[in-house]
């Protein structure tokens, strides 16, 4: 099947094609419209007393939480080969130019109109119109390595066909959600004015299938006016221009990159758009901006601009899981399945432009122990995925039904970029949506059973804030979405069978991070043993016991390591730990080298009002959570 960027995709949970189907399994199926793969917002809002019909909502876009903006991922990789053939190439295997993405971001105004149609069962149709220009402030393109392209004449502008969707009124959310539009800039035609090959791209969010996501809701303020939201984003290829004239990147404004015009072939655009609007009255007069003040975390931030922050996830705090309300007799009722993560974030934030800027998120495991673990999974998923953080072993508990959960892991896309907006006064992150694959052996069996499932990554609307906690940034980021899991689709049983879903079934992943700078961790003092004692299982190997012991050695920078589970005595070695402290508790990690069996990392969180101890390995063997304390 072909597929043609100029032409609306329609939205649906799945696409043929091998790319899209990793197990060949959907052969004679058919996709349920409407809903994407990438799942839906989170937030419900019943709209049932609004009275929308056959009405037009006049809305005004707020600046301070509304932006459109770019992330290019540059690289020049001549022949790259398609990942289908009716599918141009991605751009994935070329190494990025200019020390990471090329960003921009800039504030939109302007005001929106929804037209309403008829409402029919609880859902009604609307169309998205404009009644005065969506201008952007003036941007800057930057990138890591100095490259800059400032950024003139910012618009946005609605285009044929009409950009709509469908409201369900029990929840605010949005279903087969179209949002077509041009950005445009002075950057846009300088590129287009260097290659011939080139034409304005229409943006038709989301895209062709699995290149991007279109998510809108509505939500209501404290005085009851409507609130409309949108977040969307797309992947666009740029090719590799004509053979007398390679597609070209401009020259940097800067004297610290690229002086001259420079091939970028099988680059790809990725254009973005938060918005936020809100009744026309609900705003009150626009305000002109004002340059921000400096804060102290406003300070940290501009330390960083147009930097790379490498972070290193607390794992008590940070985590992954599921709200399964599957609604089936066999399995008896609700369940949560949630795990700690493993491993470190990296960000990339923008240029700093009138107090805000962009930034771009990605993950990666506790170290190369365990990427041969990720092995069996990048077979499933698009060439270019990258290892991502490592959950822990653990049950899911049903009522009824008991799964044991292996293999769990948050990998970043590697075509849908997870980014967002940061006020830099203030630390507030404005807009954000992280694109991940979320990974555990209960998926892989669920799209055996059930090969209708969606495999396109996971859009996570995110809220959160980078804080500096001991002059060292930390960053805290909460993401969720809600998958309405079909009437009449099967679900696994652990015995090999598998249950139907009745009406009403849904599924609400979430994750949360928190991190800090990996450059906060320092080595830690083990002149004497550390040992830390617990009795509370909460999650992996079980115990009724367990002591963990740290202790010197005569060797530099070389701790022995011990650990006692009831009559099972493991002992092993590694080098000093390092320690940092996040607020009022301190995280003491290493890894630990045993004599027998597959390396693994160590995470002591140590608080006034608990300890616990997080072992994570690569063979899982000793995958365990316990609570206690430490003792002398």
């Amino acid at each position: 099947m072909a597929f043609d960027i100029h032409t609306e995709t329609p939205v649906q949970t799945f696409y043929p094609g091998p790319l899209f189907d990793p197990l060949q399994r959907r052969t004679g199926l058919d996709p349920v419209a409407g809903i994407p793969p990438y799942g839906l917002p989170p937030d419900a809002v019943d709209l049932n007393a609004c009275q929308l019909e056959d009405s037009k909502l006049h809305l005004e876009v707020d600046p301070r939480d509304s932006f459109f903006g770019d992330c290019i991922r540059v690289i020049d990789e001549p022949g790259e080969a398609p990942l289908a053939p009716d599918m141009p190439p991605f751009g994935w295997s070329g190494k990025q130019l200019l020390g990471g993405h090329a960003m921009t971001a800039a504030r939109l105004h302007g005001e929106l109109v929804l037209d309403f149609g008829k409402t029919r069962d609880g859902w009604i149709p609307f169309a998205v119109g404009r009644s005065s220009r969506l201008v952007g402030d003036e941007g800057i393109l930057a990138a890591p390595d100095g490259y800059e392209l400032p950024i003139a004449e910012n618009e946005v502008s609605l285009i044929d066909p009409e950009s709509r969707g469908t409201l369900e009124l029990a929840t605010g959310r949005v279903f087969n959600l179209h949002f077509n539009c041009r950005f445009t800039n002075t950057a846009i035609r300088t590129l287009l004015g260097l290659n011939p090959s080139l034409e304005e791209p229409p943006l038709l969010f989301p895209g062709t299938p699995h290149s991007g996501h279109a998510l809108a809701w509505f939500t209501t303020t404290d005085d009851g006016a409507l609130c409309f939201k949108l977040a969307a984003q797309m992947f666009l290829p740029l090719g590799e221009g004509l053979p007398e004239s390679p597609l070209t990147m401009p020259a940097s404004a800067s004297p610290r990159s690229r002086q001259d015009d420079f091939p970028a072939r099988n680059s790809s655009l990725h254009p973005f758009i938060f918005l936020a609007c809100r009744e026309c009255p609900a705003i009150g007069p626009r305000q002109e901006s004002k340059r921000w003040r400096k804060s102290p975390i406003g300070a940290a931030l501009e330390d960083r601009e147009n930097g790379t922050l490498r972070l290193t996830c607390w794992p008590k705090e940070t985590y992954f899981g599921d709200d399964f309300d599957v609604l089936s007799t066999e399995l008896g009722g609700v369940a949560r399945a949630q795990s700690p993560l493993f491993g470190g974030a990296v960000v990339q934030l923008g240029k700093i432009v009138d107090g805000f800027a962009p930034f771009s998120l990605s993950l990666s495991p506790p170290s190369a122990a365990y990427e041969p673990k990720f092995a069996p999974l990048l077979e499933l998923l698009p060439p270019g995925t990258r290892p991502g953080l490592v959950g822990l072993r653990g049950d899911l508990a049903f009522p009824k039904q008991l799964y044991h959960q292996r293999n769990l892991s948050l990998n970043t896309d590697p075509y849908k970029v997870s980014v967002g907006i940061v006020e830099i006064a203030t630390g507030e992150i404005r807009g954000a949506v992280l694109r991940k694959f979320l990974f555990q052996d209960l998926m892989l069996t669920l799209l055996h059973i059930e090969p209708r499932t969606p495999t396109d990554s996971f859009a996570y609307i995110a809220t959160g804030a980078f804080r500096l906690e001991s002059g060292r940034l930390s960053l805290d980021l909460a993401g969720a979405l809600t998958i309405p899991y079909p009437t009449g689709y099967k679900f696994p049983l652990p015995d090999g069978g598998a249950t139907v879903a009745k009406e009403g079934s849904q599924l609400t992943p979430f994750v949360r991070l928190s991190a800090i700078e990996t450059d906060a961790f320092a080595p830690a003092r083990v002149d004497e043993p550390l040992r830390f004692s617990g009795s509370g299982h909460v999650r992996g190997r079980r115990a009724d016991t367990i002591l963990f012991e740290i202790e010197p050695t005569d060797a530099p920078d070389v701790v022995a390591i011990e650990l006692d589970l009831d009559d099972l005595r493991i002992r092993g070695r590694g080098a000093t730990p390092h320690e940092a402290r996040l607020g009022d508790r301190r995280l003491v990690t290493g890894e630990l080298t045993r004599d027998e069996g597959a390396p693994c990392n160590y995470y002591l969180t140590v608080s006034e009002r608990a300890t616990d101890l997080q072992l994570v390995s690569a063979d899982e063997d000793l995958d365990l959570w316990f609570t206690g304390q430490v003792v002398a």
